[in-house]
Order: C-alpha cells, then sequence, then structure tokens
C-alpha cells in the first residue's frame, strides 16, 4: 500500500460518512464544478488533500485512474482499483442497477465506498 493512496482512501472514506446519503446530480464526473469548487467524492478529497489543481478544465470527464496518472499520483493496483470502483459507483456505471438506491441510478456517496469495500478488498 501506498502512503498516498492510503491518504486519499482515508479522505473519501471520511467525506463519504459525512454525506452518506448524498447522490452527484450531475451526469459527468466533475472535479471542479464551473465556480471551481471540489465537485464529485474524489475531486473533493484530492483537493482537501491538496492534490486537485486549481484549474481542471483539462482534466473533467477523465477516469481517477486516468487523473492520477496526468497528476503523476502513484497509488498501488488495489488502491486504484478501489477509487474506480468508488467513481463508477458514483456515476452509476456498475451493470447492476440493484446496487444503487437513486432515482437517477447513482449510488449514494455512502453507498458508493460499501460498494468499493465489497468488490475490491484493500
Amino acid at each position: 500500500m501506498s502512503d498516498i493512496g492510503q491518504q486519499i482512501i482515508a479522505e473519501v472514506r471520511k467525506i463519504a460518512s459525512g454525506n452518506y446519503a448524498f447522490v452527484y446530480p450531475h451526469i459527468d464526473c466533475l472535479y471542479r464544478d464551473k465556480v471551481g469548487t471540489a465537485s464529485c467524492l474524489l475531486g473533493r478529497a484530492l483537493d482537501n488533500l491538496g492534490l486537485l489543481p486549481d484549474d481542471t478544465s483539462g482534466l473533467e470527464n477523465r477516469s481517477i485512474g486516468n487523473l492520477l496518472d496526468t497528476l503523476q499520483i502513484s497509488v498501488d493496483k488495489s488502491e486504484r482499483s478501489w477509487l474506480i470502483a468508488v467513481q463508477v459507483a458514483q456515476d452509476g456505471r456498475f451493470p447492476s442497477p440493484a446496487l444503487f438506491e437513486s432515482e437517477l441510478g447513482r449510488a449514494s456517496w455512502g453507498r458508493a465506498v460499501e460498494i468499493a469495500d465489497e468488490r475490491v478488498p484493500l
């Protein structure tokens, strides 16, 4: 496990636990919204840790794996897989809609973390 990967995961868990029922409302995953505020769960975690650039205009709509590569943030394979699982659940891209409790077909932030925990043991 990498130190930075564990810090990011811990921050994702912290944010999700405080916003368990929040369902991300945007169709596309935006790391920052139009006014520059950290937006999605992973964007908020990276921002809280000082890892998300102020200008993300060229980084939006990228997977977390691609974003980490672009920002040269090295996490291990299981950490990367866990973060991807969180993003996929948040964005409603898992094949089973039964996993989601929102009418948008997306997992709440708390449920996204649970799904990642179920699918990717750390």
